[in-house]
């Protein structure tokens, strides 16, 4: 449960400069989200069309957790679980290694490579 110190924390404004500070991003990129591409994290007009533009930093946590990707998964896989499903399937399909720094691939004669100034 949030105090009411955390809750009036939240509630904060900030300036235009304060919230890219926030999301480490530039003023200009703020502004340009806002006016051309009428994007990125809500915002507040004060006096009118002209006014000063402030965020509310509840406003850009919320804005910021909407985007939080979560690369551990993929339709409900864990990554390693879809390691493991590609590993399986290309076994069945047996698929060929691919050789990787020097590694011999899977099913593969090892080969005589010519030196320079040995022979």
């Amino acid at each position: 449960m949030k105090t009411s110190m955390q809750a009036r924390e939240c509630d904060r404004l900030l300036t235009t400069r304060g919230a890219a500070k926030f999301l480490a991003v530039s003023p200009g990129t703020l502004d340009w989200w806002r006016n051309w591409l009428h994007s990125g994290p809500p915002f507040i007009k004060l006096n009118g069309k002209k006014g000063a533009v402030r965020y509310l930093l509840s406003d850009l946590l919320a804005w910021v957790a909407a985007r939080r990707v979560e690369p551990e998964s993929v339709e409900g896989l864990r990554l390693s679980e879809l390691r493991q499903r590609v590993r399986s399937e290309a076994a069945m399909a047996k698929v060929p290694h691919v050789e990787v720094q020097g590694v011999r691939a899977q099913g593969t004669e090892p080969r005589a490579e010519a030196r320079p100034g040995i022979g």
